[in-house]
């Protein structure tokens, strides 16, 4: 195998092969002076749209069939939790980014939230944003919980059972990002 084979940055003009590839992103073709805030957002449509995706196959998976519930050890309910979570990180630190005009780093739902809302008092009234930050906060707290089985002392993070409304995190998650990036 040949690394060519996988990854390319260029064709010759515009032959059929090019329906093979995948672009990994689109922003790449845009002039630099809409490119920066542009692939911001698109970074965080993309998660959203990959937390759909993930959402449709737990859904799959875990009720084949009419009153059947899967157990499965292999679920996606944690990456499809993870990719929502970060979609909501993103939102928040391009937010602060844009009306703020600091760039923040740093995982942990809360602090980013608390730093939004200092600045931006009107968000604080925004009751699904803060619910969606207190359940996400709840689960993974630092970024690590929903990536991880262990933390780097060999401690299990999940260690109770905890089950999840997906339909009503995935709505949620889509309507709160879709609040904090709708101006920019």
């Amino acid at each position: 195998m040949k690394r060519e084979e996988l990854i390319r940055h260029q064709f010759d003009g515009l032959t059929a092969e090019i329906y093979d590839w995948e672009c990994l992103t689109p922003t790449v073709f845009l002039k630099e002076s809409v490119k920066a805030d542009i692939a911001e957002k698109e970074m965080v449509m993309a998660y959203l749209r990959a937390s759909e995706l993930l959402y449709n196959g737990l859904v799959i998976d875990n009720n084949p069939a009419y009153h059947v519930k899967v157990v499965r050890s292999n679920q996606i309910c944690m990456p499809f939790l993870y990719v929502c979570r970060h979609s909501l990180e993103l939102s928040i630190k391009l937010r602060i980014r844009f009306d703020i005009k600091k760039t923040v780093s740093g995982h942990k739902l809360s602090e980013l939230y608390e730093k939004l809302i200092s600045d931006l008092p009107e968000l604080k009234t925004n009751i699904e944003l803060s619910v969606l930050v207190e359940i996400f906060d709840e689960i993974d707290d630092d970024g690590c919980k929903l990536r991880y089985s262990k933390d780097k002392k060999d401690k299990i993070y999940q260690e109770k059972p905890t089950f999840i409304k997906a339909d009503r995190i995935l709505e949620l998650t889509k309507k709160v990002c879709d609040v904090l990036i709708e101006p920019i």
